[in-house]
């Protein structure tokens, strides 16, 4: 059924019969999302600094006392031009080096709607955090924080970097300083974002390989979601509003999806062979979380070449309630709307301890 609709839809897959096949490819397959999507990163600052800002806040009783809460100021400059962002690691008291999440947030602080930083401590968790406005500003300036340091008040090319390409490379100078601390298990570390940050986190783990598990909440259009034939928000709906998330190419498939050279799937195939976690809201039609389900299902067809365990959803599309966490590639559909709630965080948990790197 579900290759029957990927099929009606015309949606790409990529031409691969082995692993040295999509190893092959992945250069391409990078070079096509960068330069009609997401705009080129830029390279390493010319200088990284990164300096311990800590400073005891109120909100820190809500824990109990029973973690450690640093907050580090990066410094970057590059070709001249200097600036900053903040970001916050909290760490339990374990005795031990932790699975650590890098989450990429529309708010800074500690008692956050979207982060239950309590039970995710008490589940043996580090978490790293940002806000993504303290890197650039959700908004078509360029010429602000470390969108200046980028650009120096210049126009972008057309397929320069966008704002998610901006937050996912902030993200990534938190991945560097995470691997110089002995609280880090270095190797089980997850990168995750919602809606439109889930649309960040997902650029991040399909470039950066250091991440381990890949986590996209509701991120729909430009995220997991198919783009072709997709219900709800479509490329010229988000291009209408958020053109600055993208590079200036990506307005060529404005309306024409069916002319992109790839589809998302190509984006989370990217992620393989390490583990991808997808998932939906019942009610997020803006999403859509049949096609989200689709970019999960195609993409899945990558971890196979590696001999993984791929997608074991249903040859179907799914229901509110359920969810598919035997695979490497991972999905569940909770029954409301767009939101990152505990449920999810708890699913997200779950699998990740199951599934740890030794």
């Amino acid at each position: 059924m579900l290759n029957k609709e990927l099929e009606r839809r015309g949606v790409p897959m990529p031409q691969a019969a082995t692993k040295e096949d999509w190893e092959a490819m992945r250069p391409e397959v990078k070079e096509m999302l960068l330069k009609g999507e997401f705009g080129y990163f830029f390279p390493k600052p010319d200088k990284v600094t990164y300096t311990d800002v800590t400073t005891w806040a109120e909100e820190e009783v809500f824990m109990g006392g029973n973690h450690d809460k640093y907050t580090i100021e990066v410094s970057v400059e590059y070709e001249g031009r200097k600036g900053s962002f903040p970001f916050n690691i909290a760490v339990p008291h374990v005795g031990r080096p932790c699975p650590t999440f890098v989450a990429i947030n529309f708010e800074g602080g500690l008692l956050y709607k979207y982060q239950p930083t309590e039970e995710i401590l008490d589940n043996g968790f580090a978490i790293a955090y940002f806000c993504y406005n303290d890197v650039t500003q959700d908004n078509g300036d360029f010429n602000d924080k470390l969108a200046y340091v980028l650009y120096g008040g210049r126009e972008r090319e057309a397929a320069e970097a966008g704002k998610i390409s901006i937050w996912s490379w902030a993200a990534q100078l938190v991945m560097d300083y995470l691997q110089t601390c002995d609280f880090v298990d270095k190797k089980n570390i997850a990168v995750i974002g919602h809606s439109r940050l889930g649309k960040t986190a997902l650029l991040t783990g399909a470039f950066d390989e250091r991440f381990a598990f890949v986590i996209s909440n509701d991120s729909g259009c430009s995220g997991a979601a198919i783009s072709r034939d997709k219900g709800g928000e479509r490329i010229d709906a988000i291009l209408t509003r958020f053109p600055y998330w993208f590079c200036k190419n990506y307005a060529k498939y404005a309306g024409k999806e069916e002319d992109l050279p790839f589809d998302q799937n190509w984006l989370l195939s990217l992620v393989a062979p390490r583990k991808l976690l997808v998932a939906s809201a019942s009610g997020d039609k803006w999403a859509d979380p049949d096609s989200e389900y689709l970019g999960a299902y195609a993409a899945s067809k990558t971890w196979n070449l590696y001999g993984g365990r791929g997608f074991a959803g249903v040859n179907r599309l799914p229901l509110p309630g359920e969810d598919f966490y035997n695979g490497d590639v991972t999905y569940h559909q909770r029954d409301g709307k767009h939101f990152l709630s505990r449920y999810d965080w708890a699913r997200y948990m779950a699998y990740i301890k199951a599934n740890l790197n030794k």
